[in-house]
């Protein structure tokens, strides 16, 4: 018995032997392949993602967004869901993205100047900024446009609105508020001697009714707002308020070349999610958004309502929403009655 039991205890401690040896790997080469990185280093995203469009449908920002969400949902392999909220000039919206978890899974349509003069106007009494959110694309600046009734016999440019202000008081009329609209005509009344007085509205459709109707002497419109009045014969474009003439009006005139003095409004169009997503999620977000953008039928689908593509992200971004926020303090006090504590 006692040599049988030695015996097993000998067979058992080769098989142990023999297990341990052929675990060891005495070779250069790696023991396996495992350990390489995987062409993705994350496993974002692995469902779906919520984009918030923090005003109703059928707005410039809302189609924009239900043109880009297919070509992402392609390109990220899960579904976009576009979810849309409004009120507080898009603050429900911001604030349904701050209450969100920080990981990539909400990202939020974002339009300046307006996000930051409802926050700087201190009536909202707002503490987030612009800071607690983490910029991923703008993909357009939709720039203002002033315009005139065609059968207009007074004015037929800017240059002539201009100096037909400054002996005439001109109603202009804009969207109310300090978005876009009320800058341009902030900034029409820095032209020395000139009288503009805005005609507040709720949009671009009851600014064109009140300027076909005579109540207004000039209205303001973004781009993307006035293809449809121009092919109706409604209207006549006389000026671009942007640095440049814009590729979808060659034929319009900045006010620049019109004045001399250079005045630039625009409401941008972008996409943010909330400060502190992880860095691999905000890459993976942002070139999946940049590669939809390139993709040509989206560009067409685009362009046809009257966007433009140009891309500005990352601390880019970060910059011009910096610089606007600059702007509107300085404008604020000036001409929208604000008092900014700094």
């Amino acid at each position: 018995m006692k040599r049988s039991l030695i015996c097993l205890i000998l067979v058992l401690l080769m098989a142990i032997s023999m297990v341990g040896c052929s675990n060891t790997n005495t070779s250069s080469e790696p023991a396996s392949n495992s350990t390489e990185p995987s062409e993705k280093s994350s496993d974002f995203p692995s469902r779906p993602i919520t984009w918030i469009v923090p005003w109703k449908p059928g707005g410039a920002n809302d189609i924009c967004a239900r043109l880009i969400a297919p070509e992402l949902e392609k390109i990220l392999g899960v579904p976009v869901k576009i979810t849309n909220t409004e009120g507080a000039g898009g603050w429900i919206g911001y604030d349904m993205l701050l209450s969100s978890d920080a990981d990539g899974y909400t990202i939020c349509s974002v339009s300046l100047p307006g996000m930051i003069a409802n926050y700087l106007n201190p009536d909202a009494n707002r503490k987030n900024t612009y800071k607690d959110f983490a910029p991923l694309v703008n993909f357009a600046r939709d720039y203002i446009v002033v315009c005139i009734r065609p059968d207009e016999d007074r004015f037929s440019t800017f240059k002539e609105i201009y100096e037909y202000s400054k002996t005439h008081e001109l109603t202009v009329a804009g969207t109310s508020g300090a978005g876009d609209d009320g800058i341009a005509i902030a900034q029409f009344n820095l032209l020395e001697g000139a009288k503009f007085v805005q005609l507040a509205t709720t949009g671009s459709s009851e600014s064109l009714t009140n300027l076909l109707g005579k109540h207004a002497d000039i209205c303001v419109m973004n781009v993307s707002e006035v293809g449809n009045p121009i092919k109706a014969g409604q209207i006549k474009v006389v000026a671009a308020a942007a640095p440049e003439r814009v590729k979808q009006l060659p034929e319009v005139p900045t006010i620049l070349e019109e004045t001399g003095v250079s005045i630039i409004a625009d409401s941008s169009r972008g996409i943010i999610t909330k400060a502190g997503v992880p860095e691999d999620a905000l890459k993976i977000l942002t070139d999946a958004i940049i590669e939809a953008l390139q993709t040509p039928s989206l560009k067409e689908q685009l362009a046809a309502q009257g966007i433009e593509v140009e891309i500005l992200q990352g601390e880019d971004y970060e910059k011009y929403m910096q610089e606007v926020e600059e702007m509107m303090a300085e404008l604020g006090p000036k001409y929208f009655g604000w008092k900014i504590n700094k």
